[in-house]
């Protein structure tokens, strides 16, 4: 009679022990001001389209086109458009964190990568932006110039 309360507790507890935290899940719940190209039925719809196996493209609140190229458990990525690409992992800090990397793509050998982290549920964390640019200014090329 004392093992009936712990097989109960143990079957009711089964289905929570199965469950894992998926890329789609969270970016099905993701604020329409991280990522403003898309709204939220372009985002269900590209997971929709990456489910059915087919080209998950759709087109975006600027009127061009934004296509879902890979989509896992732990990460996604979206071509957002032919300079911007948006990266989602999971990263393992004192517990699953969302990177959200932005890619900004002027030419193959000029890129801009911002890198911001937040919580499952999009709360911004206070971890600092990563940055990493190949860009150069205007400025700095005139002001290494000989003339100087």
């Amino acid at each position: 009679m004392k093992k009936l309360p712990i097989l109960i507790l143990c079957c009711a507890a089964l289905p929570l022990w199965g469950q894992q935290l998926h890329m789609a899940d969270v970016f099905k719940q993701m604020p329409d001001s991280l990522m403003p190209y898309l709204s939220t039925n372009n985002r269900l719809d590209m997971i929709d389209f990456m489910d059915a196996h087919m080209k998950a493209e759709v087109t975006n609140l600027l009127d061009g086109k934004s296509e879902m190229t890979a989509l896992a458990d732990d990460s996604l990525t979206i071509r957002m458009s032919a300079a911007l690409q948006v990266d989602l992992r999971f990263v393992e800090r004192d517990s699953i964190v969302v990177a959200f990397r932005q890619t900004y793509t002027v030419s193959e050998s000029q890129k801009a990568i911002v890198t911001r982290y937040y919580s499952t549920s999009w709360l911004p964390l206070p971890i600092p932006a990563e940055t990493s640019s190949t860009l150069t200014r205007r400025d700095d090329k005139v002001f290494s110039g000989s003339q100087f």
